[in-house]
């Protein structure tokens, strides 16, 4: 299966306390995603190519969100994959 692409503006973001810090979240379709990496607009493939690996796996589900700045990499918040932690400058 494909990961999802949405632009960013439809996604609900909000905030929680993972792993003893604040993490960025989000609602799309009454699922719940945490945020693991954030890529340029000029590393597109990047993203894309993560996203498909991660749900080639079958451990989780996977949104990619973009926007004019950057595509964000999201995993479901209950997943049983182990994901390095998020990298908000790449």
């Amino acid at each position: 299966m494909l990961p999802v692409l949405v632009p960013e503006d439809a996604i609900h973001p909000f905030k929680f306390y993972f792993r003893d810090t604040v993490q960025l979240g989000m609602r799309h379709h009454y699922q719940l995603y945490r945020l693991t990496h954030t890529f340029s607009t000029s590393q597109r493939f990047y993203a894309y190519q993560l996203a498909c690996r991660l749900e080639r796996q079958g451990e989780t589900s996977v949104v990619v969100t973009a926007s004019e700045e950057h595509y964000r990499l999201w995993v479901c918040l209950w997943s049983s994959a182990t994901l390095p932690e998020a990298h908000p400058d790449r």
